[in-house]
């Protein structure tokens, strides 16, 4: 996940005007925590597949 960040941000440090770049931080910050939420929701999804089966049993 840390090479879709960065190919995101990349045009933005690659501009040669300061506010551009100076967006790429916060952008890559943004990113990253929507990557932790969605890689949070698959985990927790298949968690709740995979423990389904014990749940009937009781």
């Amino acid at each position: 996940m840390i090479g879709l960040v960065e190919g995101t941000i990349a045009p933005l440090i690659s501009r040669r005007d300061p506010v551009s770049r100076d967006k790429a931080p916060q952008r890559a910050r943004e990113i990253a925590s929507l990557c932790l939420t969605m890689t949070t929701a698959l985990v927790n999804s298949q968690l709740k597949d995979t423990l389904r089966p014990f749940e009937q049993e009781r």
